[in-house]
């Protein structure tokens, strides 16, 4: 059963980017950023912003066809991507969630994030190239991401050299 509702897919698409920026975020790690580096970076010069801004337009596209990946996926199990959301935030809740799944929608779902993960390698290796290509490290592109992210000075650069 196919289950299309945009409702539905739009809080699969609130839940998906997060899981995906997770995703993208352990390239961090992949990249063997330090773990102390705790105080977020935020001197980057204009040629590094553009670098990212471009970067993570085309990581952007990666994580949109993954998107669509994943929800076929999900789909091709017969699974509702409401109940996908429900079971994948149990299993991720720090509480031990319970959720309320019948052993089929179970089966589905462990099919489904099996085949999720692995087109995760690929994803990775995607998101590596498109950052590498445009001429900066995994680094300094998650160093960069954090800054967008918190810091509103670096955010508005980034969004003025878009403009341009």
């Amino acid at each position: 059963m196919k289950y299309s509702n945009s409702m539905s897919r739009g809080k699969f698409n609130v839940i998906l980017p997060a899981i995906l920026f997770a995703f993208l975020v352990s390239l961090a790690t992949h990249a063997q950023v330090s773990p102390q580096q705790q105080e977020i970076e935020t001197d980057f010069n204009d040629t590094e912003l553009k670098q990212f801004a471009t970067a993570a337009g085309k990581v952007m596209e990666i994580t949109q066809k993954t998107q669509e990946e994943m929800i076929k996926i999900i789909e091709e199990e017969n699974m509702e991507l409401d109940k996908f959301n429900q079971i994948l935030m149990a299993q991720q809740s720090q509480e031990g969630e319970k959720v309320d799944a019948t052993a089929e929608e179970m089966a589905a779902f462990n099919n489904a994030s099996q085949k999720i993960m692995e087109i995760q390698k690929d994803v990775q290796t995607d998101v590596v190239e498109a950052i590498e290509q445009e001429g900066l490290e995994p680094q300094k592109y998650e160093a960069i991401m954090l800054a967008y992210q918190s810091d509103p000075e670096v955010k508005a650069k980034i969004v003025a050299l878009i403009q341009e």
